[in-house]
């Protein structure tokens, strides 16, 4: 009888040890939380020193257009970040007034390596 308890109790200790535990659940932040972040600050920040450098008086009040930041060893890839933080830049600035131009939905934009992005075009005010 005892054996037959130790046998039962030591089985069961084997079962117990092939068991899955619980996976830990990702709680995701709220929207208030991830409005908060400090990326986003961080992002305002820097735009907003971006445009007290600025001399608006001699770039004129033309549009501004906001690229994707990228690997400058690699221009034809870009990051999550990149993207992310591109997007930022773009609507603090029209937050703060300038006629940002979304240039990514544009078809005549080129990437040469060493000069950056450029829009071809035959007409100027189509820019």
């Amino acid at each position: 009888m005892k054996r037959a308890l130790a046998l039962s109790l030591v089985s069961a200790l084997f079962a117990a040890g092939c068991s899955q535990q619980a996976p830990v659940l990702r709680v995701e932040p709220t929207y208030q939380e991830a409005a908060n972040a400090p990326l986003l600050q961080n992002s305002r920040e820097a735009v907003g020193r971006l445009v007290a450098g600025l001399d608006v008086a001699a770039t004129g009040p033309g549009p501004v257009l906001v690229a994707t930041v990228v690997n400058v060893n690699d221009l034809s890839r870009s990051a999550p970040l990149g993207r992310t933080l591109s997007e930022q830049y773009a609507n603090n600035m029209a937050a703060l007034g300038f006629d940002v131009k979304e240039i990514k939905l544009r078809g005549e934009v080129f990437v040469k390596e060493g000069a950056g992005e450029l829009l071809l075009s035959r007409e100027i005010k189509d820019i």
